[in-house]
């Protein structure tokens, strides 16, 4: 076959890392919001080739997006859409902004069919931590801080605020949300925003270069 489907690249993905791992792998891994989404895309480069462009840096892969500082050029369409725990999963979206006072927002995910509310009862039992997903304005969200000034306490598991974190502090968040002038799919996927250090990012997102 020309193509494989994403749910046969991610069923073989998911055998090849252990025979009990679920074909719904990689949408688990993405809601951690850390490393090891971009590690599991990098340790299954070979099957999911045929998904969508790769590229890779050292151990870990992203979806290839044309063009991440670009609204519409910054996500990809998956080659064959696939049902995870019935939700329509079409592409993947990567995007980089500048944001005011000098700082940054990451944003990286997939795209879905159908509506917020329908997309977070069908995937809550495959999200991590799924008891902080809360409501806001019709999205829903789970929040972590990280202070420079206190890199001890790590991420620290808080509910955020709208508008811009403060300075010397990163949001990042799981959001499950509208696409801004979109009607054909939603978003499912993470976002980091506020004075983002290169050593935090590295961590964060392995698959990008320095």
């Amino acid at each position: 076959m020309k193509h494989k489907t994403l749910l046969l690249a991610l069923c073989a993905a998911a055998q090849a890392h252990a025979q009990t791992a679920p074909p719904d792998l990689f949408l688990r891994e993405l809601s951690r919001c850390d490393r090891s989404f971009f590690e599991q895309l990098g340790a299954h480069r070979s099957e999911l080739s045929a998904v969508a462009p790769l590229r890779f840096l050292g151990t870990s892969a992203a979806f290839k997006v044309p063009e991440p500082a670009h609204r519409t050029r910054s996500r990809v369409m998956f080659e064959q859409p696939v049902a995870v725990n019935g939700v329509t999963v079409l592409g993947y979206f990567d995007e980089v902004l500048d944001i005011p006072n000098g700082m940054t927002s990451y944003a990286w995910g997939y795209l879905l069919a159908g509506t917020v509310e329908a997309a977070t009862a069908q995937l809550r039992p495959l999200v991590w931590d799924p008891m902080r997903l809360r409501q806001e304005d019709g999205v829903y969200v789970r929040s972590e801080v990280w202070t420079h000034d206190k890199p001890n306490a790590g991420w620290v598991r808080t509910k955020t605020e709208s508008g811009m974190p403060p300075r010397g502090t990163v949001e990042r968040v799981l959001l499950i949300e509208p696409y801004d002038g979109e009607d054909r799919f939603i978003r499912f996927g993470c976002a980091i925003q506020g004075n983002i250090t290169d050593p935090l990012l590295r961590d964060i997102r392995p698959d990008l270069r320095d």
